[in-house]
Formats: structure tokens, sequence, C-alpha cells
């Protein structure tokens, strides 16, 4: 009984000094670790996403930050000092639409009412 012992200890120890039982499952990982890194940091191969360039906003009328240039010095002052009586900055939200967003729903369209006021007025190019 003791020699079985005796023979189930020696098969272990020689499995474990040949790695038949590796901590490691991928049997790939001489050939990775002997992999020469390139001399060139530039050159690693990184998985990389295509930029995405911004579309240029002086196309798009649909937006009234784009009606501003038509505007006339007076009807910019108007919806300027409106914007303010509404609690908001007008040119800080053209970059910023949060601000905007933080709105409640009846200054939103006290603004887009008198926005569109404007645009009424206003001779605005007709789009082709």
């Amino acid at each position: 009984m003791r020699l079985s012992l005796f023979f189930v200890a020696i098969a272990a120890s020689f499995l474990f000094t040949s790695q038949a039982f590796s901590a490691t499952m991928d049997n790939n990982q001489a050939k990775i670790a002997t992999l020469a890194s390139p001399a060139d940091p530039n050159e690693r191969l990184l998985r990389v996403h295509p930029r995405v360039e911004e579309e240029d906003d002086s196309e798009d009328d649909s937006e009234e930050r784009n009606y501003w240039k038509y505007f006339s010095r007076t009807d910019k002052d108007d919806l300027i000092a409106h914007a303010k009586n509404l609690g908001f900055d007008l040119k800080a939200s053209f970059k910023d639409t949060s601000i905007f967003n933080r709105l409640s729903s009846d200054h939103q369209w006290a603004y887009i009412n008198k926005l569109n006021e404007i645009k009424k007025n206003t001779s605005l190019p007709r789009p082709p």
C-alpha cells in the first residue's frame, strides 16, 4: 500500500518538473515572449478607431447660431436681452447647449418664439 503512494508521488513530481501541468494554458507563451518589440514606439500595433471629423456648422442652416450672421445689430441685441430676461447667456449657449437645455420648457418656448419672430422679419437666404 505504501509502495503505491510512493509511485504516485514519483509520477506527480515527474509531471510537475516536466511542466505538463503548466500554470498557464497558453501553449504559445514562449513564442509570444520571444517576439521582438519594434524599435520605434510609434510602430506599435494598436487598434485605432478612425477619427470622425466634425462637420462644418456654417453649412447647416437649421440652427439659430447660423442665422445669427443675418440678423441686424438691433435684432441681436433684442435676442440677447430676451435671453438674459429668461435667465441664460445666449452667446455661451451657442457653445454649450446644456445651458439652453437646463431652462424650463416655458422659457425655451419663449426664446424660440422670439427667435422665430426675428427670423420672420429678417430676409434670410434660401437654401439651394
